[in-house]
Formats: structure tokens, sequence, C-alpha cells
């Protein structure tokens, strides 16, 4: 018997999954028994399967966890000869494949930790008719932060204050949508060893500003919101454009969808998604082995496409014609290929918790404010929260 935990990824998903299970123990005659869990309580149910060497052999983990779990010694790694022809560097988005080998400090050590399953990026999401009003090119505006801060000076001029929605309460979505900003700008978190943020530089600064200088363009009815209150807010049309995940689109009523465009965001969009592993206290390797193999194979990725909202990290499924002929998939297939993920070194998941948490307390201090100094607000936070991280980097 083998056991498998996975996310919720939609209420399809489960369905799915114990179809392709059921066919997996047809071919191989082993039992798998499936388990799901929330991404509200996944983190601290897998520390324990860690921390105990007790529960699934398998397991789908976010593509930030990893650093942490190989730190705790809780993963078995794969050796070349286990992932064999059918799971090379070569089949997989190049962000997706190296975001499976932890950093060292100098570089990427050669073993690798997970196999990349399920990739999502981030999309904006608008409506043509709103950017016609304004006079507006949607081409244009999402092009670099500077054309979108000017296309909500336009917006303006036309008497329109809903340019974009964007998550201003406590969720990670801020953060992964101010990578593009950042990595567009040429600026990143940390520096190549990653013993040094950078994301306090000037060129990183000046990323930030841009981002939360948006607040100037956003309605007051859209404040306040979380990644939830966003998308209500974007399909009963108090904003012309949203950035969020590729599975917004399957919950758009359709006459929402239908006057739905799409554009990348103003930078690198961002790579999450996530990876399968096998834990250290698994005894029989083959088994959980096979199952990896399985699903991860062409074959069983291909269904995820339409019941998820989540898409394939192997290239061969990205380059099919469905990704070619459907505009959505055409766009998500190219988000995905310029996509970049976060850094996995051990202290991934400190960096990322603090910047959340500055980012969340920078939204407070500039909605409670009508006047306030974005810069001032977002020096001030962004500085504290170098300081803190750089203290405990050369402690480390």
């Amino acid at each position: 018997m083998i056991e498998l935990s996975v996310m919720e990824h939609g209420w399809a998903f489960p369905q799915l999954m114990r179809t392709l299970l059921d066919q997996f123990e047809r071919d191989t005659r082993l039992k798998v028994n499936l388990r799901i869990l929330t991404w509200e309580n996944a983190w601290a149910e897998l520390v324990r399967v860690g921390l105990y060497g007790d529960g699934p052999q398998v397991s789908e983990i976010g593509s930030t966890w990893l650093s942490e779990f190989v730190g705790m010694g809780a993963l078995r790694p794969f050796s070349s000869q286990e992932l064999g022809h059918s799971i090379s560097a070569e089949q997989y988005l190049a962000s997706a494949w190296t975001s499976t080998l932890v950093s060292s400090g100098a570089g990427l050590v050669d073993t690798m930790w997970a196999v990349p399953w399920v990739a999502d990026t981030r999309l904006v999401y608008y409506r043509p008719e709103i950017f016609a009003r304004a006079g507006v090119d949607p081409a244009w505006a999402f092009q670099t932060p500077q054309t979108l801060l000017e296309a909500g000076a336009q917006f303006q001029a036309a008497g329109l204050s809903n340019l974009i929605v964007l998550p201003t309460r406590f969720t990670h979505i801020t953060l992964h949508n101010i990578a593009s900003w950042l990595w567009g700008s040429g600026g990143d978190f940390l520096s190549p060893d990653c013993r040094q943020v950078q994301f306090d530089t000037p060129m990183a600064r000046a990323a930030f500003h841009a981002y939360f200088d948006l607040i100037k363009y956003m309605s007051p009815a859209t404040h306040g919101l979380d990644d939830h209150g966003m998308h209500a807010s974007y399909r009963c049309g108090e904003a012309a454009a949203v950035l969020t995940g590729t599975w917004l689109q399957d919950s758009l009523p359709p006459e929402v969808a239908a006057f739905t465009q799409h554009a990348l965001p103003p930078g690198m969009p961002y790579l999450g998604g996530s990876q399968l592993v096998i834990w250290k206290h698994t005894r029989q390797s083959a088994p959980a082995l096979a199952l990896v193999h399985y699903l991860t194979s062409a074959e069983v990725q291909q269904h995820f496409i339409k019941s998820t909202g989540l898409f394939p990290n192997r290239l061969d499924i990205l380059s099919q014609e469905t990704f070619q002929q459907d505009p959505f998939l055409q766009r998500v297939a190219e988000g995905l290929k310029q996509a970049r993920a976060f850094p996995v070194f051990p202290l991934w998941g400190l960096v990322e918790k603090r910047l959340t948490e500055a980012f969340t307390a920078i939204w407070a201090e500039i909605l409670s404010m009508p006047d306030a100094d974005v810069h001032a607000i977002v020096d001030k936070h962004i500085f504290a929260t170098a300081r803190r991280l750089n203290t405990t980097f050369a402690a480390y």
C-alpha cells in the first residue's frame, strides 16, 4: 500500500486523481491510498510527517517548501538512475527543474530532492471595453511598471478610477505579484551567494515604489481586499484589470470570461506550483518511484489542465497544439516559458515570511493615511526587513 498526499485543486480534482490512480493500480497491482490536504493545513501536516517519519510515502509540496524539508533531513533524494530518460532537465521548464535543487550558498548542489509536478504563473486579466473607454491600449499599458502607471493617469483623465485591483491584506500573492516588478527592473531578492538581501537596493526599491504607487489608480471600493475579495471585485466589474494566478479563469462567470483578455505582467512572471517528493521514512522505494514516474508522465499531466487551473511543467505538453489554438492557454504557455521561480535555499521560507509581513504592513499604513508618502512608507519597512534578515544570515 502506498499513501499519497496531494493538495486540493478544485472540486473536480479528487475524482480525477482517483480515476488516474485506479488506472495505476490496474497497471501495477499496487494499491494507493489518496489523502487530500488543504493549503491552509498542509504545511503543519507535512512538518509532522517529516519530524515523526510517519505518514504518506509520496507527497505533493509547494515548490518553495523544499529547502526546509531538506534541512530537516526528511526527504529521500532521487538518483539519475532512478529518474532515467523519462524525467530529465531537457523535458521541463528550466526554472521548475532548478527549483528541485537546494542551493548550497555557492551555487546548486547536484542532488535532486523533488520532481516538478504542476505549475502556475501570474497573468493580468482585463476588460478591453473599460480600457477602450479610457482610450488606453492594453498591449502598451502592461509593457512596464512605468507604462502601467501612465495608463492609470490616463484612466483618471478620462474620469475612471478603476485601473486595477490588487490584494491589500495578508496574502502571499502580493509577493508573487511584486516579484515581476523586481525582476523586470533587473533587481533581485538575494545576492548570488544567498548571503545577503538585495531587495533594499535603489533599483529594487524603485520597483516596489512603482507597485505600491498603483494605489492612486485603484477604486476606493477595492481597498482592503484579500485575494478572494480581489477576484470578486474583478468579476463584478469594479476594476478593469486584476493580476493573479492562472486558476482564476475557471471561476469566471461565462459572461465575464467572454469579455476578458489576458496579458503578461509588466516584468518577468513568477513561476509557482508544486513538486512530488518521497519521504525518507519510506521503506520500499520502488513502488513510490513507480508512482512518481506515473504522476509526472505526459499521459497523466495533460488531464490536469481543465480540472485544476494549474499547468504542467513539461515542455512537450506546453508545445502541444491545444496551447497554440486557445488564446488563454497560449498566453499561459508564453508566461510559463518566461517565468522565474523563487530561489531555493534553507532560509527562503523566512525571507518569504518577513517580506509578506512587510508588504501587509505597507498596505495597511498606506490605506490608513489618504495623503501618505508611499515611497517613504515602503522604504521604512523594506530597510527594517532587510536589516533583520541580514542579521539572521550573518549568524547562519
